[in-house]
């Protein structure tokens, strides 16, 4: 008795079957995967500002919670005094301590690029609120607030405008004001 052969392997019509499975398999995984690359590059660009954002406000903070005294001042306050400075120039923040030379702090790399705004409010006398505005070269932008209270705050020569009664932010660069302040 002669057995019947059988043929081992897969015909033509399952090798395409297959084919086409795998490349509408590819074709929805790509429709998931791209944006999710595309959200997470934007998470991470997002995730650059903040840190820029937060970093730089938290060194305002330090600087002028302890201060012996402060003045937001479009010139240098005629008493003097004043030992440190700090305002925003060129998108960065720039200090300067003593007689020493202004400088930018932290490096051009520590900024990706971005552009810094720093607007300051008065609030009743002895707080003051202020917004660092992160823009990245694509227009994104990150805002951050900080509030503090320095019994020794005040505004020189720059006049806060109020709309009902609100005090309007000045702006650093705008607005052409520097914050002196000694510790």
């Amino acid at each position: 008795m002669k057995r019947a052969l059988k043929n081992k392997g897969f015909t033509m019509v399952e090798v395409i079957v297959v084919c086409v499975l795998i490349v509408v398999l590819a074709g929805l995984m790509g429709s998931i995967l791209v944006p999710a690359i595309r959200n997470a590059n934007k998470n991470g660009r997002l995730s650059e500002s903040v840190f820029v954002g937060n970093t730089v406000g938290e060194f305002i903070r330090d600087e002028l919670t302890f201060a012996a005294a402060i003045t937001v001042s479009a010139a240098e306050p005629a008493d003097g005094g004043f030992d440190r400075r700090m305002h925003v120039e060129d998108g960065k923040l720039t200090v300067k301590f003593g007689e020493n030379e202004p400088y930018v702090l932290y490096t051009a790399d520590f900024y990706f690029d971005m552009v810094l705004e720093l607007a300051i409010t008065e609030i009743d006398g002895d707080f003051m609120a202020y917004t660092i505005r992160v823009t990245r070269p694509d227009g994104e932008y990150f805002n951050t607030k900080f509030t503090f209270k320095n019994i020794n705050l005040r505004f020189e020569g720059i006049k806060t405008i109020r709309l009902d009664g609100v005090a309007l932010p000045l702006v650093s660069g705008a607005d052409g004001f520097y914050i002196y302040y000694k510790r």
